[in-house]
């Protein structure tokens, strides 16, 4: 619906004029043609196309101009409008040509305390009558509900019309993701003053996304994972919505589940959901993998859950399955084959204000879950675990800093089955050790880190510089080693890393150094969040 201006009117002489101005300012940067050899393919074709055309209304523009107009002409050479980098070198360019008209630009001048009043009533607030809102509605929608439009403003009934608050009002409703526009009017309907906000859905319900993740470390461990995702958005007019996920890789998995408001606002939902996964299960003796498992799991869940709108939602929900561990490789631990019937409840929050997933700025992240396995519901072991992790991001300038502070461990008397206690290790979650190599009942973490911002490149949100300490204080399950000694009670470990990292369109990139003591140490390339 629109083209660049540049292919009807890049120098607009004749609008200026029409919109009441008796003396032109025209500044003309001009086109460069490419040259012969440089057309070479469908898009210098293109290319060229456009800055002929340009060329040719150009100078129909310069035609338009009058004796009292005044136009300024840069000297630009073989500089191109694409040549963001360069900007330092053109300034002064299009400063030696201003100078060189500076004498008739000198006579359109005010002197300074007259042109100081002109800016004194430009800058005046208009004293036109507020604008009272009397009644919104919305026009527009189809699938998306009304109200889920509204509840997104801070605008109301009875408020005066303000610019910002309506600028954020709009940007929010955006932001659900199902729009392709968001604008405003005010008009005068059934004799009230009526703020409509104008949308215009998108035209697909189906969204598909995909991914890639892959971690490697000197060797010692590799993961390589495919994602793919199917959304079905505003299944019905409460703004149901259908979720598959598939993994392929080192980890498999598939899930399906359906999100079902109940209401039109949103405040209450129920979601089921069916899953299979098959993942990795490692133990470690010290730094030395010694047997590898194969756990396969499938879940029926269904969930009761609180959207608290723009921050995170509550959920409450039963889970019934079945849990496979299968024997891989190293010393045999448990039988080849161990099948446990898995029965629980969940109760979990999360609230986000983080501004970005990969490498965020500003905000905070929470969240916490209550796990408890009961034999009332068909389980084989019963037991009760929590965990709760708190991230906050601040920064100035090009430099963030961020921490990171999570815990878990059990409730009651009964301990956490050894395939269910917390596993550390990994990048940025004790750097330097293997995943899953520390496995605990209980355990404290936390994380500092800082990362500066090094460059800004297209494409990508740009190329950081960062290092982070991070520490641990656990109980870990009878058995395991460190530094070649047995560890009778509670295990401190301090580990950090170094690294660079790239927000790429496939993800987070990292390359890093990751050191807790001579015998655990990794360098890390990593593709996807930690």
């Amino acid at each position: 619906q629109l083209v660049d201006g540049g292919l009807v009117r890049n120098l607009p002489v004749d609008v200026a004029r029409a919109m009441g101005a008796d003396i032109i300012i025209a500044v003309n940067l001009g086109t460069t043609l490419l040259k012969p050899e440089e057309v070479t393919s469908v898009l210098s074709v293109s290319l060229q196309m456009i800055n002929i055309l340009t060329e040719q209304n150009v100078g129909r523009s310069l035609k338009e101009l009058q004796p009292q107009d005044i136009l300024i002409v840069p000297e630009l050479g073989g500089f191109s409008s694409a040549q963001f980098d360069d900007l330092p070198k053109a300034v002064p360019i299009g400063e030696q040509a201003a100078r060189a008209v500076a004498d008739r630009l000198r006579r359109l001048s005010l002197p300074p305390q007259a042109y100081a009043e002109l800016r004194r009533r430009q800058a005046a607030p208009s004293a036109s009558a507020p604008i009272v809102v009397e009644a919104i509605k919305v026009e527009g929608t189809r699938r998306v509900s009304d109200e889920v439009v509204l509840q997104s403003m801070a605008t109301g009934v009875g408020d005066v019309l303000d610019r910002d608050t309506i600028d954020l009002d709009l940007r929010r409703i955006y932001s659900h993701g199902d729009f392709e526009t968001v604008n405003y009017a005010v008009d005068e309907i059934d004799g009230k003053r009526t703020l409509v906000v104008l949308v215009k859905e998108k035209p697909a319900s189906d969204y598909l996304r995909f991914g890639l993740g892959m971690e490697a470390n000197l060797g010692k461990q590799a993961a390589f994972d495919l994602y793919a995702s199917h959304r079905r958005k505003w299944v019905n007019q409460w703004g149901a919505e259908w979720r598959n996920d598939l993994v392929l890789g080192t980890d498999v998995l598939l899930a399906s589940e359906f999100y079902q408001p109940l209401g039109e606002r949103q405040h209450l939902f129920v979601a089921p959901k069916l899953q299979v996964s098959i993942t990795p299960w490692y133990l470690f003796l010290d730094a030395v993998q010694i047997a590898r498992y194969q756990d396969t799991t499938w879940s029926a869940k269904l969930d009761l859950g609180a959207n608290l709108i723009e921050y995170g939602e509550l959920r409450l929900g039963a889970q019934l399955g079945q849990r496979t561990f299968r024997f891989q490789s190293g010393d045999l631990l448990f039988p080849t084959s161990q099948v446990q019937r898995l029965g629980a409840l969940q109760l979990s929050a999360r609230v986000d204000r983080l501004d970005s997933v990969n490498f965020p700025h500003q905000g905070y992240l929470a969240t916490g879950r209550i796990h408890s396995s009961l034999s009332q519901l068909g389980a084989d072991q019963t037991y009760t675990q929590w965990d709760a992790a708190l991230n906050g991001a601040a920064t100035w300038s090009r430099h963030t800093l961020e921490g990171l502070v999570s815990a878990g461990g059990k409730i009651g008397s009964n301990d956490i089955p050894i395939e269910e206690t917390f596993p550390l290790g990994g990048f940025l979650y004790l750097s330097g050790l293997q995943r899953q190599q520390l496995r605990a009942q209980d355990y404290v973490f936390g994380r500092l880190m800082y990362r500066t911002k090094l460059a800004d490149i297209p494409l990508f949100d740009g190329i950081y510089a960062g290092a982070s300490i991070e520490a641990a204080r656990m109980t870990p399950f009878i058995g395991t080693q460190w530094e070649g000694m047995p560890v009778l009670g509670t295990l401190n470990v301090q580990a950090g890393s170094l690294y660079l990292g790239v927000d790429s369109p496939l993800g987070p990139l990292y390359l890093g150094f990751g050191y807790a003591n001579s015998d655990n140490r990794a360098v890390y390339l990593f593709l996807g969040r930690p």
